[in-house]
């Protein structure tokens, strides 16, 4: 049996993560900050015919994080989703701000060290003890004005899951930098035709399956966002109107 855990697994792309990878022949455990619509996913999974336990805890607490990995790591996980993150929205208050960096950067180290130490003590299957997926952004190529602390967390996310996949090559890292979908995260976001939520797990779940280093979809957004990368200052300068209307993150 396929043991699965999944952060922010109580909506938008975690929960459909979850749905899409959920079988007869795993288990699934997921975790959000609401018990009440981690339960609903539970059902949900379990009339797929899948085992699953829900945990709810703030992944910004460091010792709720380090007690989760403990118990899930009780018995051996083979891919390990690092989803949790928040987004500021129209708030651009300074405790917004370090609320993102909090949950966004934080989030994931208060889980991915000690998930490290843990895979590195299971057995190689294939090659691999295990494998860490974490869910970054097309942002983290991209310096946005108006969603500064989501973008350099997302940079974060991006740079130690390439830095990881250097320092332990026993275990596989996969980084999933997905363009604007279409959740609760981005509503309010004023851009037509984002892809479907649903679209966007079956992506991620085909590069997970196929152990890819690193996923960046959509393809036009992709090309886009390593173009205006390299640009310098000045020129950047120029789209901050554009940036600033069309993608508050």
């Amino acid at each position: 049996m396929q043991t699965i855990a999944i952060t922010g697994a109580s909506s938008g792309i975690g929960r459909e993560l979850a749905l899409n990878l959920a079988c007869k022949d795993s288990r699934l455990l997921i975790s959000s900050r609401s018990k009440e619509n981690l339960q609903i996913v539970a059902n949900e999974l379990e009339n797929l015919g899948a085992k699953s336990e829900i945990f709810a805890f703030d992944v910004s607490c460091e010792k709720s994080s380090y007690e989760w990995c403990e118990y899930i790591f009780r018995q051996r996980v083979d891919i390990l989703i690092l989803n949790a993150g928040i987004s500021s929205g129209l708030d651009e208050s300074a405790k917004k701000q370090i609320q993102i960096t909090k949950v966004n950067c934080l989030g994931i180290a208060n889980t991915i060290f000690y998930a490290v130490e843990k895979m590195q003590k299971q057995e190689a299957i294939k090659g691999k003890k295990g494998h860490i997926v974490l869910i970054a952004s097309i942002a983290s190529f991209i310096a946005l004005p108006n969603a500064p602390s989501y973008s350099a967390s997302k940079h974060y996310v991006k740079a130690l899951g390439e830095a990881l996949s250097l320092a332990y090559p026993d275990i596989c890292f996969t980084v999933v930098c997905p363009g604007f979908i279409k959740t609760n995260l981005t509503k309010h976001i004023d851009i037509k035709n984002m892809m479907s939520v649903e679209l966007a797990a079956k992506k991620i779940v085909k590069a997970i399956k196929q152990e890819k280093a690193l996923l960046v979809f959509p393809f036009y957004v992709a090309f886009v966002a390593k173009i205006y990368n390299i640009l310098p200052l000045c020129v950047k300068k120029i789209f901050r109107g554009f940036f600033t209307k069309k993608s508050r993150l």
